[in-house]
């Protein structure tokens, strides 16, 4: 079994511009802990290799989502998945 405490400073920056930190890694995905500063509005990121999931712990933002001709905005605000 693997255990881990989340890192103090981050460990890169992901392709949208956010500070991220590796939390855990496996031989199915890992999963990482994702900053984004107050006002930061991130460049849109396409992933064609693997899925992403979201968990809002604080603050509150919007997403843009698109699939296909659909698009819409998604308002974000903790406990949200």
């Amino acid at each position: 079994m693997k255990y881990t405490r989340l890192p103090e400073t981050a460990d890169a920056k992901s392709p949208a511009g956010a500070d991220i930190r590796f939390i855990m890694d496996g031989p199915a995905g890992n999963m990482i802990h994702s900053t984004v500063p107050a006002s930061q509005i991130n460049r849109a990121t396409q992933h064609n290799t693997v899925s992403e999931f979201r968990l809002i712990l604080e603050g509150q933002g919007q997403i843009w989502r698109k699939s296909g001709a659909t698009e819409i905005i998604v308002d974000l605000k903790p406990g949200q998945f």
